[in-house]
Parts: structure tokens; sequence; C-alpha cells
């Protein structure tokens, strides 16, 4: 039982050390999709405020 948790014959030191990367990775992970989600709220915000000078425009010109 305890060689299947010594997966790769790794030391509980290279353990930590997997652990610590794969938990990097998850939070860079996180990261980038809080980032991508930002930048749609803001785009979506710029084509609103677009939409609506349009909508001035045509109503002054009419």
């Amino acid at each position: 039982m305890q060689e299947g948790f010594f997966l790769f014959n790794l030391t509980e030191q290279g353990h930590s050390v997997v652990l610590v990367f794969v938990l990097a990775a998850v939070l860079a992970v996180a990261e980038i999709w809080s980032l991508k989600s930002r930048r749609a709220k803001a785009y979506h915000a710029l084509l609103r405020e677009a939409r609506a000078r349009l909508s001035e425009m045509r109503l002054r010109i009419d």
C-alpha cells in the first residue's frame, strides 16, 4: 500500500515539490480565467457605451 502513495518513487520532499508546482499551476489558471472574465466585462461595457452614443447620434440627426 505504501508503494502506491510514493508515486514514481519520490521522497516525501519530492511529493511536496510536486504539490507546490500543482498548486502554482492551479493558481495561474485561476488568475488567467479571472483576467479573461474582467476583459470580457470591460469589452461589453465599451460596446454598451458605443451603442448608446450611436443611438444618441441617430436621435440628434432625426
